[in-house]
């Protein structure tokens, strides 16, 4: 008997390597469920999948629907667990939210929840429940840690009760109706920080307990861990179809809004003690004196009145005095409003700005656009205070019809002020440094939910509705700088910022001219002027603002870059 199991065994071990689409298991909220039996649980830390609901699961839910547990009973829990959503009866302020419980040996429950208690159908989330031996329980969703944690740091422990994947045990009506997908058991706390969920087909690690990916199709009523571990299940009723659970999309260099309710949600700790918040951004449309509503860049502003130490970055509505303009807005502990603005008020549809809005702890507020310090300062040195209320791209929090229309791009919150004068902003892809909180380049579009920090510092933010786009943020004659032949020439530009003139020295003679090409920031010429080992361009009429400059030697470009005009 004992040889025919390992010889079933071994034919599940064999049957996991077949491979083909990607394949999810289906329950319909009745009866279905995954028996995975009653060792796989003990000392686990990590429990985390996919999942997605048939139906949109919100606070008006009239029982539990369970993703995952270990309780077979209402009564005597001992060294049980769940991880389901709660109905509504229970508490007003905890309907709809999902609840990782643990009960101790003494029968102790141990709840955490998440942020959001609604949940939309037809939606993957992933949810990872981590049991931390020195930061204790958290509940990450999207690769998110949520803001309810415990101490406990007590892995779950030994229980005769079977683990089940859809069900709570025998409890009647407490079945998930959805689909779910790589479930994975560790017996050590992979996640203490945000990340970036796996997608898809989660593998194997040494701490691995059992990974179930249900892609198998050699034994339908089983589902083989594919950890090799052969902590296989059996699955009873539910069935499995094919589907991706993440949406990948073509690969993006920015993020696109639809001023309609677009966002990114950045949580409630990242704008603290920030005095350097900067990003491009590109208007869908005409932004003017005429526009109808705030748009916003970037906010912690949650309502209209009680906004101590909250910020707004946004252009101002025609009802406004400056209308059209884009304000910096900061609010200090006490309420006292301060406020600096853009010089201009019209910004030009499908053309890249950047804007960069600085405290500087001696000079007071700033704001910068294209790198040019703006004329309106105040005296206002403190950064934000810690506060509660996130920090939302695009939109002033539950204020309705203030978002914003159009793209964004390397989007950077520093500790420090960077920017005291005239600069050129860096394009494309923002680096971090020592002074970074978190920097978004909105390049990673394996999945669509989330926002990548790419300093490190994992302050990854849940993107809502807004998609990846490819776009260059910097016109053509910057990207050309990526094709720029070499050349035994060396090209020395000074002064820059310049203010009347600017000059370009050349380390050799050369006997055939050189080129140099000016151009504004849209990209039209301004100029064309030749010479040997030293050209100067006369820049006093020119406006303020940004502009680039390309080197032509022998017909072909050997430097570019940008010039900055005071």
């Amino acid at each position: 008997m004992k040889y025919i199991f390992k010889l079933l065994g071994l034919l599940i071990l064999s049957a996991n390597t077949v491979t083909g689409q990607n394949r999810v298991l289906n329950f319909d909220g009745i009866n279905d469920y995954v028996d995975l039996g009653s060792t796989v649980a003990t000392g686990t830390r990590t429990i985390e999948m996919w999942f997605k609901p048939n139906v949109s699961i919100n606070s008006t839910g009239n029982n539990f629907k369970a993703l995952i547990a270990r309780e077979n009973a209402i009564g005597t829990n001992v060294n049980e667990f769940n991880l389901s959503f709660i109905p509504s009866g229970i508490s007003s302020n905890l309907s709809g939210k999902l609840r990782f419980i643990i009960y101790t040996s003494g029968n102790t429950p141990i709840p955490i929840y998440s942020n959001s208690n609604i949940w939309n159908s037809s939606q993957w989330y992933h949810v990872a429940a981590v049991i931390h031996p020195s930061q204790g329980m958290s509940l990450f969703i999207d690769g998110v840690r949520q803001i309810s944690t415990h101490s406990n740091s007590q892995a779950i422990l030994l229980s005769n009760h079977p683990t089940t994947i859809g069900s709570w045990g025998l409890v009647a009506n407490r079945f998930f109706n959805g689909a779910i997908d790589d479930v994975r058991l560790s017996d050590s706390a992979l996640y203490s920080s945000n990340f970036s969920p796996s997608c898809f087909n989660l593998q194997a690690l040494f701490s691995t307990t059992g990974v179930w990916n249900f892609n198998n199709t050699s034994f339908q009523n089983i589902a083989i861990d594919s950890s090799n571990n052969q902590n296989n299940g059996i699955i009873n009723g539910a069935i499995k179809s094919v589907e991706d659970i993440c949406k990948v999309t073509t690969v993006a260099n920015c993020l696109e809004l639809d001023g309609v309710n677009d966002h990114i949600d950045l949580g409630s700790t990242i704008a603290s003690g920030a005095r350097t918040i900067e990003m491009w951004f590109s208007p869908n449309l005409l932004i003017d004196n005429t526009l109808s509503n705030f748009a916003t860049l970037i906010a912690r502003k949650t309502v209209a009145v009680g906004q101590a130490d909250e910020f707004i970055i946004s252009f101002e509505p025609s009802f406004s005095v400056n209308s059209g303009a884009l304000k910096f807005l900061i609010f200090s502990p006490n309420g006292t409003r301060y406020a600096v603005y853009s010089n201009s008020n019209q910004w030009n549809a499908n053309q890249w700005y950047h804007a960069a809005a600085v405290i500087h702890p001696l000079q007071g507020l700033l704001l910068f656009i294209d790198g040019i310090k703006q004329n309106s300062t105040t005296p206002y040195i403190f950064p934000p205070n810690p506060k509660n209320d996130p920090t939302l791209v695009g939109t002033q929090g539950n204020l309705s019809g203030r978002y914003f229309n159009g793209k964004i791009d390397d989007l950077r919150l520093s500790n420090s002020a960077l920017y005291s004068v005239n600069f050129t902003p860096p394009c494309q892809d923002i680096q971090a440094t020592n002074n970074t909180i978190a920097v978004f380049n909105f390049n990673d579009s394996s999945n669509v939910t989330i926002a990548v920090d790419s300093s490190g510092n994992n302050n990854n933010g849940i993107i809502y509705g807004a998609n990846g786009v490819i776009d260059t943020i910097c016109p053509p004659v910057v990207t050309s700088i990526n094709v720029i032949r070499k050349s035994d020439t060396k090209v020395l530009v000074f002064p820059n910022p310049m203010v009347n003139e600017v000059h370009f020295k050349f380390s050799k003679d050369e006997t055939a001219e050189i080129e140099i090409i000016l151009f504004s920031i849209d990209g039209k010429l301004i100029t064309k002027t030749s010479g040997n080992s030293s050209i100067t361009i006369n820049t006093e009429l020119l406006p303020s603002g940004m502009y680039f400059y390309k080197v032509i030697e022998d017909g072909k470009a050997i430097a570019a870059n940008k010039l900055i005009k005071k």
